[in-house]
């Protein structure tokens, strides 16, 4: 009786086993699957088949002029140069212009037309608001659509603040123009250690192992190093050492081992969110005193902060108004798998008790104030989301960082330069991008007003010049349709675990 109960529990684990086999190998099949069909995906995204310029005169366009206070001296306008300056440093309006684009290079910028115009294009801008398109500092990639929606939006720059292997490849279908979408700036994978590292940060070791890793990257051809807070200091100074050598920027989270004045004077390019000035540095304590100390300590340093209001402020309005908030997040906008992380990534801020919910709206106000402390003290601010987590959209989120930066005081000016001049400085392309300048690329929006005085314009282009082409607002809408089309579940596994298996 024993020998058959004994007999029997084996057949019991036998299948048992057979079943976690077959199941394991479901499981490795169908990652295997989706790495396959995630490193062989094609740009599925529609292409708006508009044909290249070359060359063209646009007329009769008012031209956002922005330059540097070391050239207003050379460069002060004319009396009959149509420049009415609407600020007290150098942003202005240049009316009704003459722009003139070469195979997708500003050529000049007249208020005259030119009498002979052989071999140009000429169209008829109707007095719309010439001004570059929008650099966004800090967003997360997780589909190529993403890219497509970005565009869509007027962002013609993006950084993204954590690369993957398949960030590598949409470089290279953005550069073959397989894929239509924004110019893109990828990070490397974050680098970090410690307790608080994250499921897709690249965990570092001792200091020769953490530079090999800088050189890795570099190698692959990430274009800058991502850090994190967990790092220890002789990591850090490994990887800025590396760096260095190797001429590529860093940016990122503020260093814990790192004190506060060494990591702002280390040579990072960015600090990243206003939100880790609160938690960090002022250990979750308001003190407007110690706030604007910590900003003349960024001034001093010359250290630009990226500030995303909107990535905490998602978490605040699902705290305060539910589920109905994020039953008003577009689907469509978000592909399936990161629609499935990202709720559960928000359900903690559901259903809290109302100290709880008072206790993150506080937190969400004062990092509006921090950044107008900020503005105020001069500190040089970038334009970004944190988009990507959270249910946050690419591309419209922008335009809803803006209104928060406005609610908080800071004055539209300083808002566009955040996300057009600041952004290239720190880029590196100051020299390219950012300005509607004689010499430039030519990524330029048209806007019905101008953004100077209603910034909300900027949410609607009613055309763009991209890539050395011209979309009018029905492409741009089209971009908007086409952008919903976004990777299924296999796609987007096999780009999340091929990054969880790279080195």
């Amino acid at each position: 009786m024993v020998i058959c109960k004994k007999k029997k529990m084996i057949r019991i684990l036998k299948v048992i086993g057979l079943v976690l086999i077959a199941i394991l190998t479901l499981i490795v099949l169908l990652s295997v699957i989706s790495i396959v069909l995630a490193t062989n995906q094609d740009a599925l995204t529609k292409q708006v088949n508009n044909k290249k310029l070359a060359k063209v005169m646009l007329t009769n366009v008012n031209v956002l002029k922005m330059e540097y206070s070391s050239d207003l001296a050379a460069s002060k306008p004319k009396p009959d140069s149509g420049m009415t300056y609407l600020t007290s440093d150098f942003l202005g309006i240049l009316e009704n212009q003459t722009i003139y684009i070469s195979d997708g290079v500003i050529t000049g910028i007249t208020p005259d037309s030119l009498t002979e115009y052989d071999g140009y294009e000429v169209m008829d801008m109707e007095g719309l608001y010439a001004m570059p398109g929008l650099i966004e500092m800090h967003t997360h990639i997780l589909d190529q659509a993403d890219l497509t929606q970005y565009l869509s939006y007027g962002v013609t720059t993006v950084r993204n603040m954590m690369g993957f292997p398949m960030h590598l490849r949409f470089k290279e279908q953005l550069q073959k123009e397989n894929l239509l979408g924004s110019r893109m700036i990828t990070a490397s994978p974050t680098l970090n250690a410690g307790n608080n590292k994250g499921p897709f940060h690249k965990k570092v070791g001792n200091v020769d192992e953490t530079k090999q890793m800088v050189g890795n990257y570099v190698a692959k051809g990430y274009d800058f190093i991502k850090v994190y807070n967990g790092l220890s200091e002789e990591q850090f100074q490994a990887i800025m050492e590396t760096a260095d050598s190797m001429e590529v920027a860093v940016a990122g989270h503020p260093v814990n081992s790192v004190p506060r004045f060494e990591f702002l004077n280390s040579g990072v390019k960015s600090f990243e969110h206003i939100e880790e000035v609160f938690n960090t540095y002022m250990k979750r304590k308001i003190n407007d005193s110690l706030a604007v100390q910590i900003a003349n300590e960024f001034k001093e340093a010359n250290m630009p902060i990226c500030i995303t209001l909107s990535a905490y402020h998602q978490l605040q309005r699902t705290a305060t108004e539910g589920e109905a908030f994020l039953d008003s997040i577009p689907e469509k906008n978000i592909a399936p798998m990161s629609r499935f992380i990202g709720k559960r990534q928000t359900s903690g801020y559901l259903d809290l008790e109302t100290k709880y919910v008072d206790g993150i709206s506080k937190k969400d106000a004062y990092l509006s104030k921090l950044t107008k402390i900020f503005y105020n003290q001069g500190v040089v601010l970038l334009l970004g989301t944190d988009s990507g987590p959270n249910l946050t959209i690419a591309g419209s989120t922008l335009h809803e960082e803006i209104a928060l930066w406005k609610e908080a005081g800071v004055p539209n000016h300083s808002i566009i330069k955040a996300g057009t001049i600041n952004a290239a400085e720190v880029l590196g392309m100051s020299d390219t991008i950012g300005r509607v300048k004689e010499g430039f690329t030519a990524d330029i929006l048209f806007l019905e007003s101008n953004p100077l005085e209603n910034i909300e314009t900027l949410r609607n282009p009613k055309g763009m010049i991209f890539r050395n082409k011209f979309y009018a607002e029905e492409d741009i809408v089209t971009m908007r349709e086409s952008a919903q089309k976004k990777s299924g579940w296999f796609v987007t596994m096999g780009n999340f675990l091929e990054h969880l298996i790279s080195k």
